[in-house]
């Protein structure tokens, strides 16, 4: 099996890290400001010498509401108030060297966060990260502030110029693998925890999607979708939250586009999807896009391959099977990234006559003690709905057949598999054929078992068999096929 994703990005260049200093309270991150740009500020009426100044607030734990007030240097007011993502740009003078954060509305008593020893240049436009964790005294992940001077390089035609900004509060350094294509590879290496890619950005199409991958010791450990990059402008993208938290979690990792508008876009941690196919007369088989570039190439029967599933890429629409010329519909909604972190998705049936179906399993409970988890689904040519018995006894709420999708959010409870072997039979009552399996149970863990092949083989029909899956490990390990009893 050959796994390849090619997507379109210009002019792709490596990408620096900063540096940041100590505050006098709380860490700050402050870049060199002496080598900007004057023309930087024109997109608002700025006094000549003075800074334009805007704030992006990542910290998920704030109080409240969690949105804040920001106060400037000594001014007995808040400069801007209610900030819970991005706020509209300000001026201020580059003498200032204190900013503070107060809850909303709060009037008295210490502020929240206090940053000192601020150095700005005149003649600057500068967004500042509000990033960190606001519960915390670590050195490591407390709430700091991090200026970023506008210094985008000029875009390209029908380009954006892209920044990025890790303040993910878990995780040390990152690589980013720009367009999820390769991450042996990657564009961007060796980005420290609150630190920037180089100042000028890199160039991405604007107006599309643009797929992200981070990358620890070589591996993907999440991946984003990227939108609303402006044409002509330059953008940031901040990656935020934890990768500890759970998912669909307050703390849940994203990333946050940021352009010259004042309306944030915020990108959905990807899903991991494992693809297979059972189909009874199918061998090698090829997953494509609608325009026909591969996905994954050469997948064999009972084989799975791996990609990552983005919230609103248009990547994944229309997504096919090829298999012997023939192509098969695959259910990628690139919704279901916003469902669960991780998926399978099997296509069976056949293809002669052309009768295939398939079955996404999502969200399932994988006990690491206490009795083994078993799902079941039919995949096979020729069998019908009908009851599953295990050890005789009827199973309810885990008959699903067909185009369905297995898992507790969805009312499939599991079965439970003790140590040993058990009988697992089907009875298919259109046809008055009862199918019979010898299965072994266990501890802990869970097991997608999966009839396919056919009852009556026909021409390249491969017989029926019931195969199980592994669901302890990503993607899931498949076992070997068990011959009806």
């Amino acid at each position: 099996m050959r796994t390849s994703l090619r997507f379109h990005i210009l002019g792709l260049i490596s990408a620096a890290t900063i540096a940041s200093t100590t505050g006098c309270n709380l860490l700050l991150g402050v870049e060199d400001l002496t080598q900007s740009d004057p023309d930087a500020a024109v997109d608002i009426d700025a006094p000549p010498g003075t800074v334009t100044i805007r704030f992006v607030n990542v910290v998920r734990d704030f109080p409240g509401s969690g949105t804040i007030d920001v106060y400037i240097g000594d001014e007995p007011t808040a400069r801007v108030t209610a900030l819970r993502q991005v706020s509209s740009y300000v001026v201020v003078d580059p003498s200032v060297t204190r900013i503070s954060l107060r809850q909303q509305g709060q009037s008295g008593g210490a502020p929240l966060h206090e940053f000192t020893g601020l150095t700005l240049a005149g003649d600057t436009k500068v967004t500042a990260v509000i990033a960190g964790v606001n519960a915390s005294q670590s050195a490591d992940d407390r709430v700091r502030l991090l200026p970023f001077v506008e210094e985008f390089a000029q875009a390209g035609t029908g380009q954006a110029q892209v920044r990025f900004v890790h303040a993910i509060t878990d995780v040390t350094d990152v690589a980013i693998d720009v367009g999820l294509n390769n991450a042996a590879a990657p564009e961007v290496v060796g980005l420290p925890r609150f630190g920037a890619s180089a100042a000028a950005g890199m160039q991405a199409e604007a107006g599309r999607t643009l797929r992200l991958g981070l990358v620890e010791g070589g591996t993907t450990f999440t991946a984003f979708a990227a939108n609303g990059l402006e044409l002509g402008k330059g953008c940031f993208v901040i990656f935020s939250g934890q990768r500890s938290a759970a998912f669909n979690s307050l703390g849940v990792m994203t990333s946050t586009t940021v352009c010259t508008s004042q309306t944030p876009v915020i990108g959905s941690m990807g899903a991991r999807v494992a693809v297979g196919h059972v189909i009874s007369d199918a061998t090698a088989c090829d997953l494509r896009t609608i325009d026909g570039n591969p996905l994954i190439e050469s997948l064999e029967a009972r084989e799975l391959g791996t990609l990552w599933l983005l919230a609103e890429d248009e990547n994944f629409v229309g997504v096919t099977l090829i298999c012997a010329m023939q192509s098969v519909s695959v259910d990628l909604n690139s919704d279901f990234a916003l469902e669960s972190p991780r998926h399978m998705i099997l296509a069976g049936g056949s293809l002669s006559p052309d009768f295939t179906n398939q079955a996404r399993l999502m969200d399932v409970s994988i006990p690491s003690t206490g009795l083994r988890h078993a799902y079941f689904v039919n995949l096979s040519a020729g069998v019908g709905d009908g009851i599953l018995r295990i050890d005789g006894s009827d199973v309810v709420g885990n008959q699903v057949f067909g185009a369905s999708i297995i898992g507790p959010a969805f009312g499939h409870a599991a079965s439970v598999l003790s140590s040993g072997g058990h009988t697992l039979s089907y009875e298919d009552v259109g046809q008055s054929v009862t199918m019979s399996f010898t299965v072994t149970g266990g501890t802990g863990g869970a097991t997608l078992f999966v009839l396919e092949g056919a009852r009556v083989p026909q021409g390249a029909q491969r017989p029926l068999r019931l195969t199980p899956f592994d669901l302890g490990a990503f993607p899931p390990a498949v076992g070997t096929p068990i011959a009806p009893n």
